[in-house]
Protein backbone atom coordinates (compact mmCIF):
# COMPACT_ATOMS: atom_id res chain seq x y z
CA UNK A 1 0.00 0.00 0.00
CA UNK A 2 1.64 3.57 -1.12
CA UNK A 3 -0.25 6.01 0.99
CA UNK A 4 0.32 9.28 2.97
CA UNK A 5 -1.48 8.31 6.26
CA UNK A 6 -1.10 5.24 8.56
CA UNK A 7 -4.78 5.42 9.05
CA UNK A 8 -5.65 3.93 5.95
CA UNK A 9 -4.01 0.22 6.19
CA UNK A 10 -5.26 -0.09 9.83
CA UNK A 11 -8.67 0.50 8.62
CA UNK A 12 -8.17 -2.05 5.96
CA UNK A 13 -6.81 -4.56 8.75
CA UNK A 14 -10.34 -3.95 10.89
CA UNK A 15 -12.20 -4.64 7.67
CA UNK A 16 -11.12 -7.53 5.91
CA UNK A 17 -11.59 -11.26 6.68
CA UNK A 18 -8.21 -12.73 5.65
CA UNK A 19 -5.91 -11.60 8.97
CA UNK A 20 -3.00 -13.85 7.90
CA UNK A 21 -2.48 -11.46 4.49
CA UNK A 22 0.64 -8.69 5.99
CA UNK A 23 0.18 -5.13 4.80
CA UNK A 24 3.39 -2.80 4.29
CA UNK A 25 3.14 1.16 4.10
CA UNK A 26 5.13 2.70 1.52
CA UNK A 27 5.14 6.67 2.06
CA UNK A 28 4.75 8.37 -0.94
CA UNK A 29 7.83 10.05 -0.68
CA UNK A 30 11.14 8.85 -1.76
CA UNK A 31 14.06 11.51 -1.83
CA UNK A 32 15.40 11.54 1.99
CA UNK A 33 18.81 13.70 2.99
CA UNK A 34 21.08 12.12 4.88
CA UNK A 35 20.61 11.35 8.66
CA UNK A 36 22.06 13.92 10.33
CA UNK A 37 24.81 11.96 12.47
CA UNK A 38 26.14 14.27 15.21
CA UNK A 39 23.96 16.09 17.61
CA UNK A 40 23.38 19.60 16.71
CA UNK A 41 23.57 23.10 18.61
CA UNK A 42 21.09 24.53 19.33
CA UNK A 43 18.47 21.63 18.87
CA UNK A 44 15.33 23.11 17.35
CA UNK A 45 12.18 21.11 18.67
CA UNK A 46 8.49 21.73 16.59
CA UNK A 47 5.15 21.12 17.62
CA UNK A 48 2.98 21.46 14.22
CA UNK A 49 -0.60 20.61 15.13
CA UNK A 50 -3.44 22.14 15.60
CA UNK A 51 -3.83 24.11 19.17
CA UNK A 52 -6.65 21.82 20.54
CA UNK A 53 -6.54 20.02 23.00
CA UNK A 54 -7.08 16.76 21.69
CA UNK A 55 -4.14 16.95 19.83
CA UNK A 56 -1.58 17.26 22.76
CA UNK A 57 -1.50 20.68 23.91
CA UNK A 58 -1.28 20.30 27.50
CA UNK A 59 0.86 17.12 26.92
CA UNK A 60 3.31 19.34 25.05
CA UNK A 61 3.20 22.67 26.72
CA UNK A 62 3.77 20.54 30.20
CA UNK A 63 6.80 18.47 28.80
CA UNK A 64 8.11 21.16 27.02
CA UNK A 65 8.35 23.64 30.34
CA UNK A 66 10.08 20.79 31.82
CA UNK A 67 12.84 20.36 28.72
CA UNK A 68 13.42 24.42 28.75
CA UNK A 69 14.16 24.54 33.07
CA UNK A 70 16.66 22.29 31.93
CA UNK A 71 18.42 22.93 29.08
CA UNK A 72 19.49 26.20 26.85
CA UNK A 73 20.61 24.99 23.72
CA UNK A 74 17.23 24.03 22.19
CA UNK A 75 14.75 26.04 20.43
CA UNK A 76 10.97 25.71 20.43
CA UNK A 77 8.61 26.69 16.95
CA UNK A 78 4.87 26.12 17.39
CA UNK A 79 3.08 25.90 14.50
CA UNK A 80 -0.76 25.97 14.15
CA UNK A 81 -3.55 28.03 15.30
CA UNK A 82 -6.81 26.97 17.67
CA UNK A 83 -8.15 27.51 21.15
CA UNK A 84 -5.28 26.58 22.88
CA UNK A 85 -2.86 29.32 21.37
CA UNK A 86 -3.92 32.13 23.78
CA UNK A 87 -3.17 29.31 27.01
CA UNK A 88 -0.13 28.45 25.27
CA UNK A 89 1.57 31.51 24.45
CA UNK A 90 0.62 32.61 28.67
CA UNK A 91 2.96 29.92 29.38
CA UNK A 92 5.92 29.77 27.55
CA UNK A 93 5.97 33.82 27.18
CA UNK A 94 8.51 34.25 29.38
CA UNK A 95 11.30 32.48 26.80
CA UNK A 96 12.40 34.31 23.96
CA UNK A 97 13.26 30.89 22.66
CA UNK A 98 9.72 29.85 22.09
CA UNK A 99 8.85 31.03 18.95
CA UNK A 100 4.90 30.92 17.85
CA UNK A 101 3.95 30.78 13.87
CA UNK A 102 0.91 29.63 11.75
CA UNK A 103 1.56 27.88 8.00
CA UNK A 104 -0.68 26.45 5.33
CA UNK A 105 -0.96 22.63 4.78
CA UNK A 106 1.40 23.62 1.42
CA UNK A 107 3.94 24.68 3.42
CA UNK A 108 4.51 21.53 5.98
CA UNK A 109 7.45 19.98 4.54
CA UNK A 110 9.02 23.61 4.16
CA UNK A 111 8.05 24.32 8.02
CA UNK A 112 10.13 21.46 9.15
CA UNK A 113 13.26 21.64 6.86
CA UNK A 114 15.36 23.18 9.54
CA UNK A 115 14.09 21.09 12.41
CA UNK A 116 15.60 18.58 14.47
CA UNK A 117 12.56 16.92 16.26
CA UNK A 118 8.67 16.60 15.68
CA UNK A 119 6.54 16.49 18.68
CA UNK A 120 3.18 14.79 17.59
CA UNK A 121 1.16 13.52 20.86
CA UNK A 122 -2.31 13.30 21.04
CA UNK A 123 -4.99 12.17 23.50
CA UNK A 124 -6.15 9.98 21.00
CA UNK A 125 -4.44 7.97 18.02
CA UNK A 126 -6.61 10.34 15.52
CA UNK A 127 -4.76 13.41 13.72
CA UNK A 128 -0.98 11.69 14.49
CA UNK A 129 -0.14 10.07 11.31
CA UNK A 130 -0.47 12.75 8.95
CA UNK A 131 1.64 15.11 10.96
CA UNK A 132 4.23 12.12 11.52
CA UNK A 133 4.63 11.44 8.06
CA UNK A 134 5.53 14.72 6.85
CA UNK A 135 7.90 15.06 10.05
CA UNK A 136 10.03 12.27 8.37
CA UNK A 137 10.19 13.22 5.11
CA UNK A 138 11.87 16.39 6.74
CA UNK A 139 14.51 13.75 8.38
CA UNK A 140 13.18 14.93 12.05
CA UNK A 141 13.25 12.89 14.83
CA UNK A 142 9.98 12.37 15.55
CA UNK A 143 8.46 12.22 19.38
CA UNK A 144 4.81 10.52 19.25
CA UNK A 145 2.13 8.83 21.20
CA UNK A 146 -0.07 6.31 19.30
CA UNK A 147 -0.14 7.02 15.16
CA UNK A 148 -3.00 6.89 13.11
CA UNK A 149 -5.40 3.30 13.00
CA UNK A 150 -7.59 2.53 16.00
CA UNK A 151 -5.85 1.65 19.27
CA UNK A 152 -9.38 1.15 21.48
CA UNK A 153 -11.92 -1.03 19.52
CA UNK A 154 -15.17 -1.79 21.21
CA UNK A 155 -14.22 -5.71 20.21
CA UNK A 156 -15.87 -9.48 21.55
CA UNK A 157 -13.55 -12.46 20.84
CA UNK A 158 -15.50 -13.73 17.68
CA UNK A 159 -14.91 -10.44 15.98
CA UNK A 160 -11.31 -10.65 17.66
CA UNK A 161 -10.13 -13.16 15.89
CA UNK A 162 -11.11 -11.74 12.30
CA UNK A 163 -9.28 -8.68 13.54
CA UNK A 164 -6.13 -10.55 15.30
CA UNK A 165 -7.03 -8.42 18.13
CA UNK A 166 -7.89 -9.91 22.06
CA UNK A 167 -11.59 -9.15 22.66
CA UNK A 168 -12.28 -6.65 25.99
CA UNK A 169 -15.42 -7.81 27.15
CA UNK A 170 -17.97 -6.38 24.62
CA UNK A 171 -20.02 -9.09 23.22
CA UNK A 172 -23.58 -8.24 23.86
CA UNK A 173 -27.21 -8.71 23.01
CA UNK A 174 -30.72 -8.26 24.33
CA UNK A 175 -31.67 -12.09 25.34
CA UNK A 176 -30.98 -15.37 23.88
CA UNK A 177 -32.77 -14.75 21.10
CA UNK A 178 -30.31 -12.65 19.31
CA UNK A 179 -27.25 -13.81 17.95
CA UNK A 180 -24.54 -12.14 20.27
CA UNK A 181 -22.03 -9.16 19.02
CA UNK A 182 -19.51 -6.52 19.35
CA UNK A 183 -21.71 -3.44 21.57
CA UNK A 184 -20.81 -0.69 23.30
CA UNK A 185 -21.66 -0.40 27.37
CA UNK A 186 -20.15 2.62 28.51
CA UNK A 187 -19.50 5.91 26.18
CA UNK A 188 -18.86 9.41 26.98
CA UNK A 189 -16.62 12.47 26.48
CA UNK A 190 -14.28 12.84 29.25
CA UNK A 191 -13.86 15.67 31.51
CA UNK A 192 -11.97 19.29 29.97
CA UNK A 193 -10.66 21.56 32.00
CA UNK A 194 -12.75 24.76 30.78
CA UNK A 195 -15.84 25.95 33.21
CA UNK A 196 -18.96 25.98 31.23
CA UNK A 197 -19.35 29.70 32.41
CA UNK A 198 -16.51 30.70 30.59
CA UNK A 199 -17.40 28.41 27.39
CA UNK A 200 -20.77 30.55 27.03
CA UNK A 201 -18.32 33.92 27.49
CA UNK A 202 -16.26 32.93 24.79
CA UNK A 203 -19.20 32.48 21.88
CA UNK A 204 -20.00 35.46 20.20
CA UNK A 205 -23.00 33.74 18.67
CA UNK A 206 -24.42 30.41 18.81
CA UNK A 207 -26.86 28.02 19.67
CA UNK A 208 -27.04 26.49 23.31
CA UNK A 209 -28.67 23.28 23.00
CA UNK A 210 -29.95 22.02 26.21
CA UNK A 211 -31.97 18.86 26.08
CA UNK A 212 -33.26 16.74 22.71
CA UNK A 213 -36.15 15.33 22.15
CA UNK A 214 -35.24 12.32 19.90
CA UNK A 215 -33.26 11.84 16.55
CA UNK A 216 -31.43 9.51 13.97
CA UNK A 217 -28.20 8.17 13.07
CA UNK A 218 -27.37 6.51 10.06
CA UNK A 219 -24.71 4.21 11.35
CA UNK A 220 -23.13 3.42 7.39
CA UNK A 221 -21.96 6.81 7.15
CA UNK A 222 -22.37 8.49 10.51
CA UNK A 223 -25.15 10.95 9.56
CA UNK A 224 -27.37 11.85 11.60
CA UNK A 225 -29.85 14.73 12.95
CA UNK A 226 -31.47 15.73 16.54
CA UNK A 227 -33.97 17.83 17.29
CA UNK A 228 -33.83 20.50 20.26
CA UNK A 229 -36.27 20.58 22.80
CA UNK A 230 -34.66 23.30 24.79
CA UNK A 231 -32.32 25.93 22.92
CA UNK A 232 -31.00 29.63 23.02
CA UNK A 233 -29.39 32.11 21.72
CA UNK A 234 -26.60 32.86 23.21
CA UNK A 235 -25.30 36.42 21.64
CA UNK A 236 -21.80 38.15 22.87
CA UNK A 237 -21.12 35.53 25.81
CA UNK A 238 -24.59 35.81 27.16
CA UNK A 239 -27.77 33.37 26.64
CA UNK A 240 -30.46 35.56 25.30
CA UNK A 241 -34.21 34.63 23.80
CA UNK A 242 -35.07 30.96 23.01
CA UNK A 243 -35.33 28.81 19.88
CA UNK A 244 -38.17 26.56 19.50
CA UNK A 245 -37.71 23.73 16.47
CA UNK A 246 -33.98 23.63 15.95
CA UNK A 247 -32.51 20.51 14.83
CA UNK A 248 -28.64 19.99 14.94
CA UNK A 249 -27.31 17.61 11.49
CA UNK A 250 -24.12 16.45 10.81
CA UNK A 251 -21.85 13.60 10.49
CA UNK A 252 -20.23 11.90 13.50
CA UNK A 253 -16.73 12.03 12.41
CA UNK A 254 -16.70 15.85 11.24
CA UNK A 255 -18.49 17.03 14.09
CA UNK A 256 -15.87 15.56 16.78
CA UNK A 257 -13.68 17.27 15.00
CA UNK A 258 -15.08 20.58 15.22
CA UNK A 259 -14.82 20.19 18.80
CA UNK A 260 -12.98 22.96 20.60
CA UNK A 261 -13.89 23.59 24.12
CA UNK A 262 -14.54 21.02 26.44
CA UNK A 263 -16.38 21.64 30.13
CA UNK A 264 -15.47 20.28 33.17
CA UNK A 265 -18.76 19.02 34.18
CA UNK A 266 -18.68 16.04 32.77
CA UNK A 267 -22.85 14.18 34.02
CA UNK A 268 -23.54 10.41 33.04
CA UNK A 269 -27.02 8.85 32.07
CA UNK A 270 -28.61 5.77 31.28
CA UNK A 271 -30.43 4.62 27.92
CA UNK A 272 -31.07 2.33 25.43
CA UNK A 273 -29.05 1.48 22.43
CA UNK A 274 -30.55 -0.64 19.72
CA UNK A 275 -29.32 -2.88 16.72
CA UNK A 276 -29.07 -6.11 15.43
CA UNK A 277 -28.80 -7.83 18.56
CA UNK A 278 -31.60 -6.29 20.20
CA UNK A 279 -31.92 -3.08 22.44
CA UNK A 280 -29.61 -3.40 25.27
CA UNK A 281 -28.42 -0.82 28.51
CA UNK A 282 -25.60 1.59 27.89
CA UNK A 283 -24.43 4.47 29.51
CA UNK A 284 -23.69 7.92 28.17
CA UNK A 285 -22.38 11.03 29.26
CA UNK A 286 -20.53 14.26 28.49
CA UNK A 287 -19.53 17.46 29.92
CA UNK A 288 -20.44 20.88 27.89
CA UNK A 289 -18.88 20.81 24.99
CA UNK A 290 -18.76 24.12 22.31
CA UNK A 291 -18.71 22.72 18.74
CA UNK A 292 -17.07 25.48 16.12
CA UNK A 293 -19.71 24.84 13.08
CA UNK A 294 -22.79 23.03 12.67
CA UNK A 295 -25.70 23.16 10.42
CA UNK A 296 -28.82 23.73 12.11
CA UNK A 297 -32.25 23.39 10.62
CA UNK A 298 -35.50 24.93 11.47
CA UNK A 299 -38.02 27.52 9.83
CA UNK A 300 -36.58 30.87 11.79
CA UNK A 301 -34.30 31.96 8.56
CA UNK A 302 -31.46 33.43 8.77
CA UNK A 303 -29.77 34.20 12.21
CA UNK A 304 -28.36 37.37 12.51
Amino acid sequence: IVCVDYNFPCWIRAITENTLRRYVVIPNFSHLAPVIKKTPNPVNIIFARRLVEYRGTKVFTEAILKVLEERDNINVTIAGTGPDEKWMRERLEKYANVTFTHYESSQSLAMHKDQHIAVVPTVGSEGTSLSLIEAMASQCAVVCTDVGGMTNVVIDDFNGRRMGKEGNGSCRRQNYKYCPTSRMSNTYIDNGKTNPEDIIKATKLGLYAVSFNGGSVDPTTGEFNFGCSEAYIIRDGKITEPVKGATLIGKGEEILKKIDMVGNDLALAQGMCGAASGSIRTNVGQPTIRISEILVGGRGGELK
